[in-house]
Order: C-alpha cells, then structure tokens, then sequence
C-alpha cells in the first residue's frame, strides 16, 4: 500500500500530486492508495476521484488572512501547538502507520510523517520544491517559536530517504538524497465553443481565470469589476463572485487544465502549481505579490523567464482595478525570454508525469521483501459504525450495493469508534466459499472526517448471524 500526505496550504502541491498519483493508477491500475489530508472534499473528489483517504492535518503551512495574505501571528499560534504535540503526534501515526500494511510513505511535503517512516524503517519519498523549514526560517529571529519549528522539521526532512524536487526550487539543504525531476502538470484542450455553450460565455471577449480560494472585492472593486464589458471573469471553487460579466463554473464538470488552456489569461498569486499550469499551456499569467512568503522571490523570477505576465498590486486587484494591466491583452504582451524543455516542457508531459509515477512504482516494488506479494485489493466501500449500542459493518463495490452485517466487537476493544475498515478482497472470497464470509475479518480501522490523526487499532470482528 502506498499512503501519501499532502499539505493543505493551498491548492499547488495537491494538484500536483494528484497528477503523479493518477499517471500512477493509469499505468498501474492495482497500486492500493490511500491520501491523508485536510484539503476540502470538493477538490480531491474532482482532482482524485475513487482513491480512499483519511481527513487528518499534520502540518501547519502558512496560515492565510485571504488567498494571498499571510497570517503571521496565527501561524506562530499553530506552530508553537504543533511544536508541544509534536512528539505525541509522531508516535500517534507511528501506530496508524504499523496498522496498515504500508510499503511506502510520499509526502508533500509534511515533514513529520516523513519521521514516522523513517523511524518504522517504512520507505519514504518527499515531493516538493520547497521546505517549511526554510519558509520558517525567515522569521527565526522573532522568536523562539520559529526556531524550534524549523529544528523539528529539518531534523524530520534530514531522516527522508530520498527527495524528487520539481523545478522553481529552493535550495532544501536538509535532504541528502535529492532527485530532479520535471513539472508534472497536463496541458490542457482548448475547449472554448463548448465551454461558452455549457455557461453562454462569449467567444469574442477575452476570458479571465481568477485562481484564488478565497478573495473579498471591496464595494468600490465589486463595483469596477461589475462595469468592465470587454472581458469576462471566470472563477471556480469556492469563489462566488457576482456581476454580469462573472461566471462561477463547476470544477466537476470541467477540467482545470482544460480552463487553463481555453482562457486568454490567469489572474493568480504566484504559487507552484499555477505557474506549472501556465507554463505547459503557454497562457499568460497576471500575478499579485506576496508578502512573507520566501518561495515568492522563485517564482516571480520563473514567470519573468516562461511566460507573458504583468504585474498587479494586490490593492488594484481588491479595487477591481483592472484597466492598466488589461491594457494591450494579450496580443501586445512581450513572448517569454525562455522556454521550459530541460525541465519538461508541454510536449514532454505523458512522460514526465509517467516517468515520476515509475519513480514512485519502482520504490514501491523494492519496498516489498522477498516473496513478498502485492497488497490485496480493498472493497471501496467498507464502513464500521455504533447503532443504539450495536455495531454495524457494510460492505459492497458501491454505495447502492452495500449489506448490513450485525457484529460481535471483543469486549476489549469496546473503546473502538466508528470509522472506515481495510478489508482484504482475498479474505472476503475465502471466507465466501467457506460459508462463513463475515468471520473473523481483520481490517485496519480509519477515522471518519472530523476524528482528526488519533490511530485506530487493528482489530478481529466476529459475525452474530451465521445466516449472513
């Protein structure tokens, strides 16, 4: 089984981590997956859809005042609690890890389950092109806070076995094993005539793609943005922008790699996964700055070198002042100075998100010992719940399939709470054809959304009716 831990701070490492993991799943379809993360359902339905995962946070980011706004004091706040838990926290996903049959352990890029296998002897991968130790250490000598979380994370980056570090990358010192590989994210297909038929968009204006989680106009900004005529606003997510030039498109029903590439230009803070968007789609990149944020300075040098771009303060933006920077769009913008080839350009795509992927499959395989066979496949649907003082296990290959068996739980582990259970495809067959299907099945137990990173035992669970 291979487990991933992705970081919540934004959108970037997720999007690109779903790329690998879904090259992954197309060229080795019976690779079990299971994703650890706070990101909000709505995008990894989209993003990463069928792939089982646990809600849990185990980093802290940065925490944001907006989508581009960084909230200083309340990320020290976090990072001093994660510092004190630190130690509890490890040793808690130390035993959730030894629960499940785990091979290997990728992460972007949250340093304390890199620890956790590390210390478990659990292969470990890092993704990323930077380092929270590095982000923090910027702000070191305001206090102490600082310092002991850049200690913790470095130590925890330095006992990772090996790094595959994308490209617009900070140094990340702290890894003795680094690998370059590609940018991994797809182009896209132009798909303006459907599009604009799907939300009645219109052909002969310009689109704009707003790429932010979260942003407030001010009422003089709503205003302007709501009196622009010559271009028309596109947002997704969780944005709800309102004007009758702005249109909020459902990012289930559209790929955002198709968006990138059908829309004349993104208006974006400059993070990783956007910039790679751009960049494999040739589309232009207006960007607002960001403070406290050290990656920023990287990024901002990358868009100069591989995109058309302009610059919009961030103040502008929230006026809705839109009028400089759209003047000339696109067709006046200077072409880029430099094309991204070496590093993976769009043509090279299948086979650097592939070749990423086998990185992974490779370290996967060695993982496993001698004689040692794959994981079994699981059931996708397999949940443990507590009815009126009863347990209950379902099972079956889809929600509308699912059957209802009454369990016997050891009274020893009475303290068990509801969640979702592994169960072994393999053992479900054997037991089927000894009659007793539902007998003594092991299963590793996992948090339901809102039971946060506590481990969940291993456990025996003995069928009540033998008629099931």
């Amino acid at each position: 089984m291979l487990v991933i831990y992705i970081t919540a701070h934004g959108f970037g490492h997720a999007a690109r981590t779903c790329q690998v993991l879904n090259a992954l799943r197309s060229r080795y379809p019976q690779t079990e997956m299971l994703v650890v993360s706070d990101l909000p359902d709505w995008f990894l339905d989209a993003r990463l859809p069928g792939v089982m995962r646990r809600r849990a946070s185990l980093d802290v980011g940065m925490v944001q005042k907006d989508a581009v706004r960084v909230d200083l004091e309340a990320t020290r706040l976090q990072l001093k609690r994660l510092c004190q838990e630190w130690q509890t926290l490890l040793q808690q996903e130390k035993a959730w890890l030894s629960d499940l049959p785990v091979h290997l352990v990728l992460a972007d890029i949250p340093a304390l389950p890199l620890q956790a296998a590390a210390e478990l002897k659990i292969p470990n991968i890092a993704l990323g092109n930077f380092g929270w130790d590095e982000i923090y250490a910027e702000f070191r000598d305001q206090d102490q806070v600082w310092r002991d979380a850049v200690s913790l994370i470095d130590n925890a980056y330095r006992q990772c076995d090996r790094l595959l570090r994308y490209p617009f990358h900070s140094p990340m010192t702290a890894f003795s094993n680094v690998e370059e590989i590609p940018v991994v994210a797809a182009p896209g297909a132009d798909r303006r005539q459907e599009m604009a038929q799907r939300w009645r968009l219109d052909v002969g204006k310009p689109w704009l793609l707003f790429v932010f989680s979260q942003l407030e106009f001010s009422s003089l900004g709503q205003e302007r943005i709501a009196a622009l005529e010559n271009v028309q606003l596109l947002t997704t997510g969780a944005l709800n922008w309102r004007g009758p030039n702005v249109f909020n498109l459902d990012p289930h029903l559209e790929s955002f790699s198709d968006l990138v590439a059908s829309v004349q230009g993104v208006v974006s803070k400059p993070g990783f996964g956007i910039l790679s968007d751009c960049v494999v789609n040739h589309t232009p990149l207006i960007y607002v700055e960001r403070e406290d944020f050290s990656e920023y300075a990287i990024l901002v040098e990358a868009v100069e070198r591989y995109l058309r771009h302009r610059h919009l303060p961030f103040k502008s933006l929230l006026d809705g002042d839109l009028e400089a920077v759209l003047e000339g769009f696109p067709e006046a913008w200077d072409e880029p100075s430099e094309s991204l080839t070496a590093e993976g350009a769009p043509t090279s795509w299948p086979n650097a998100c592939g070749g990423v992927s086998k990185r992974v499959r490779v370290r996967l395989q060695k993982s496993l010992k001698p004689g040692q066979r794959r994981t079994p496949s699981l059931l996708p649907f397999v949940g443990l719940h507590k009815v009126a003082g009863a347990w209950i296990l379902s099972i079956g290959e889809s929600v509308r399939s699912l059957m209802v068996v009454p369990l016997k739980v050891p009274s020893k582990v009475s303290s068990i709470r509801s969640g979702y259970m592994f169960v072994p495809t393999g053992v479900l067959n054997q037991q089927r054809r000894r009659g007793k299907p539902f007998r003594n099945m092991m299963g590793a137990v996992l948090p339901e959304p809102g039971f946060g990173s506590k481990p969940f035992p291993t456990w025996a669970a003995e069928q009540s009716h033998d008629s099931l």
